[in-house]
């Protein structure tokens, strides 16, 4: 593991489970690639965890400048579906 990544892993917050992917440092700019480690997730309505991921994607959050570099943030992030609790289709949570 670089300095880096070791330095922005003691950034993170356990909390947010995410995992740094990878990291770059070129002359113009920093940037950071960062995953979700959760494996599971309750669902808005019941609370129910669900482990069946929906899809994936990955979005940039806005850089904010470090010193003088841009500082472009990836996430990859999962999309889960809601749980198949009959009583959702009732609309009872």
């Amino acid at each position: 593991m670089s300095d880096l990544q070791a330095v922005l892993e003691r950034l993170l917050p356990a909390e947010l489970a995410l995992q740094v992917v990878s990291t770059r440092l070129q002359e113009a700019f920093l940037e950071f690639t960062l995953a979700s480690t959760r494996t599971s997730v309750p669902c808005p309505r019941c609370a129910s965890l669900s482990a069946s991921v929906h899809s994936h994607s990955q979005r940039q959050v806005q850089d904010v400048p470090w010193c003088t570099l841009p500082v472009p943030l990836h996430l990859l992030v999962r999309r889960w579906p809601l749980s198949f609790n009959p009583l959702h289709a009732a609309g009872i949570r």
